[in-house]
């Protein structure tokens, strides 16, 4: 039980509490009233109902005693010898303090009512020998009350007698007034004829101290209890809510952070479209109010954030971008930017004439980009009709961006360093490109040109880019004396591509890492190949646990057309079913195929061949520890199919089988082009349809050594 103020307390809201409570006790209905800590308890009436109805029960017994015989030894006899209702007792054995149990047959059951003590309890009450006092002594041994030869009662646990402390309470008769005073005689309280309660040293009563306290109509303070203030924290004076391990109040925090965005504000730092009066439902060309404040933000040495809020914000031409200011929707289908005519969102274009070299430091970030009002310019289709179109930029971060539409690539950006693309959704990009051209320039979901320095590092990831003219994701190698490199450093992972051209196009990049991605339901996979501009395809990429599966033609289709390159890619622990085509098409007329690392990958169910080498020459190959099985369902095809030459390469330990029962797998390896130093061996071969090695070609130094299953 928690009182506040205190138990003893003096204070005026406690006297007066009293009284009240006090009247509602003696005068109120028969109920329970809340003492001051909160507890229950009975009034007058209650107390003289629950009286009645014990009276009424003891009648009732009585009546049942008087008019049967009640006393049995236990209690199944008491209930053999009685009927529903009556009532029986049943002695409790010498020497118990209790001399018998009364018990009511309720339905055959004994129902103990009442229970009538014995001579023992004489034995607890007695005079001390040494002092003459009387003590009570419960069934346990313990004191629970002494009387002294003089008369005065103590009940345990106190200090004074129960007369010493009726004392202090008296009535003056010639006043009629009632005081009580401490031990000392002070006298504490005074309370007088017409009930008004006087405290000393006071000139007033305190029913006439109160009425002149005005209530204040505030907000109740939901205080917490001193157990929860233990543990959760505590209301202080002032209102504030303190909780632990937090050095202040959670309002003065909340003020805190409420002031410092009101200086951002106030800095410019921080603005809203609206503050420039503009309406985003108004409808109109918003590109002029957008612009001002992205000047007015770039001004400011750390440049600032502009908030635009739910609306619909239509682009009679493309907003310019400047360093350090970012922009910030209410988030996707909530802030739309439509630009219309034959111009992005967004452009940002430069050139070493230019006094803006790069654009740095912005994020932009839950808006979306509806390009449905796109058209071609009088001169046909153009690449740059993009939803978001930028070059040369650093530290930059595109998040939680919704672009679709678009007439050529949904977000088109171009020489990035040390920035990020992350949870974008980019849907129908390349709307406006020729219908008859399946590799436009442009026309991508995220076209990612590389080239403008040698290390670009860009971090692609969570992105999801579907039902696009061309690719879903597109590295390429830019012309022109701004992209004199082979960019390295680029990551993609954890993105969905589907419904494109092909899910994933690595063309002229260095080192690009794809892991954990799904390339799915496109018309490849993932290219490797020269691209739209016709530089040439990347080298030295990492193509790693990736889901490749049910593509209309090829899983992933390496295609060097151009130039000779380095190769050194490595394709492992991928999943490649159910493509229309190959698995793993290798096609380099003229050239080398160079130093392919091939491992680890489940390639299955696709309508030709495992993997094909269909035309140039690979040199420094490993293809180890492949499982490739139930291939050739929609044509001829085997699980390894060179076509072309093969020097200085291997093909170990994999597992080449059809689990079919009618194979359409054809031979384990199949090989019509010429082989030199190459090594065919310790490959589980079982199932296929001609399961042997069927190697038609010139060969020399080739080994094909135990190759279960042939």
């Amino acid at each position: 039980m928690a009182f506040n103020p205190p138990l003893g307390s003096t204070s005026p809201e406690v006297l007066v509490g009293n009284a009240k409570r006090l009247d509602e006790l003696v005068n109120g209905p028969a109920a329970d009233v809340p003492d001051r800590g909160g507890d229950p308890l009975d009034s007058w009436r209650l107390i003289m109902e629950q009286n009645q109805t014990r009276v009424e029960q003891l009648d009732d017994i009585i009546t049942s005693l008087d008019t049967a015989s009640f006393t049995f030894p236990d209690e199944p006899a008491g209930i053999a010898g009685t009927t529903d209702g009556q009532y029986f007792r049943v002695p409790q054995g010498e020497g118990n303090v209790v001399g018998f149990n009364y018990y009511k047959n309720s339905a055959g059951m004994a129902v103990i009512v009442a229970s009538v003590a014995s001579a023992e309890i004489t034995k607890l009450l007695g005079m001390t020998d040494d002092s003459g006092l009387v003590r009570t002594v419960s069934s346990d041994g313990k004191v629970t009350e002494v009387k002294t030869e003089t008369g005065d009662n103590y009940l345990a646990g106190m200090d004074e007698s129960i007369q010493e402390m009726a004392s202090r309470s008296g009535k003056d008769t010639t006043g009629n007034l009632h005081s009580a005073t401490d031990k000392d005689g002070l006298q504490l309280i005074i309370t007088d004829a017409e009930g008004k309660i006087r405290i000393p040293l006071s000139d007033f009563t305190l029913q006439d101290l109160l009425a002149q306290v005005q209530p204040v109509p505030g907000p109740f303070l939901n205080t917490l209890s001193a157990a929860d203030k233990a543990a959760y924290g505590y209301i202080d004076e002032l209102g504030g809510l303190n909780l632990p391990g937090i050095p202040t109040s959670v309002n003065n925090m909340l003020n805190s952070l409420s002031r410092r965005v009101q200086q951002q504000a106030d800095s410019r730092f921080l603005t809203s479209i609206k503050d420039y009066g503009w309406d985003p439902n108004s409808q109109e060309d918003a590109r002029q109010v957008i612009q001002r404040a992205i000047r007015d933000m770039a001004r400011n040495p750390y440049g600032g954030v502009i908030y635009l809020p739910p609306g619909v914000y239509r682009l009679s031409s493309f907003l310019t971008p400047a360093p350090n200011v970012s922009i910030i929707g209410a988030g996707t289908g909530k802030t739309i930017l439509m630009p219309y005519g034959s111009y992005s969102a967004l452009q940002f274009t430069t050139s070493p004439t230019n006094p803006i070299p790069e654009l740095t430091d912005f994020v932009y970030s839950d808006f979306e980009v509806d390009c449905q009002d796109q058209v071609l310019p009088d001169e046909g289709y153009l690449p740059r009709t993009k939803g978001l179109y930028f070059n040369f930029y650093r530290r930059g971060h595109l998040h939680r961006l919704r672009v679709r539409n678009s007439g050529a690539t949904g977000i088109g950006i171009d020489f990035a360093r040390d920035s990020a693309i992350t949870e974008c959704v980019v849907e129908n990009f390349g709307r406006l490109a020729p219908s008859g051209n399946d590799n436009p320039a442009g026309a991508s979901g995220l076209g990612l040109g590389a080239g403008g320095t040698q290390s670009e590092p860009l971090y692609v990831a969570g992105n999801f880019c579907r039902n696009g003219k061309n690719f879903g994701i597109f590295l390429e190698k830019q012309h022109g004396t701004n992209a004199p490199y082979s960019s390295e450093h680029t990551i993609v992972t954890g993105n969905t591509c589907t419904g494109n051209n092909a899910g994933l196009g690595d063309c002229g990049v260095d080192g690009m890492i794809a892991t954990n991605n799904n390339f799915s339901e496109n018309n490849y996979g993932v290219i490797i190949s020269p691209g739209t501009v016709l530089a040439y395809p990347g080298s030295r990429g990492r193509l790693q646990c990736n889901i490749i599966a049910k593509n209309a033609k090829h899983g992933v289709y390496y295609n060097s057309t151009t130039e000779q390159r380095d190769g050194e890619y490595q394709i492992d622990s991928n999943t490649i079913r159910d493509n229309g085509e190959d698995g793993i098409n290798l096609k380099a007329p003229g050239q080398e195929v160079r130093s392919m690392f091939i491992q680890g990958n489940d390639v299955y169910r696709n309508g030709r061949h495992g993997l094909n080498l269909e035309d140039g020459t690979a040199i420094n190959m490993d293809v180890v520890n492949n499982r490739f099985w139930n291939n050739g369902l929609t044509a001829a095809g085997n699980g390894v199919n060179l076509a072309s030459d093969v020097i200085l390469s291997s093909f170990s330990a994999n597992k080449i089988r059809d689990i079919q029962s009618t194979p359409t797998q054809q031979y384990p390896v199949y090989a019509s082009g010429t082989l030199t130093d190459v090594d065919i061996s310790f490959n589980h071969c079982v199932g296929n349809a001609q399961n042997t090695l069927n190697l038609t070609g010139t060969q020399t130094r080739v080994t094909t050594l135990n190759n279960p299953g042939i």
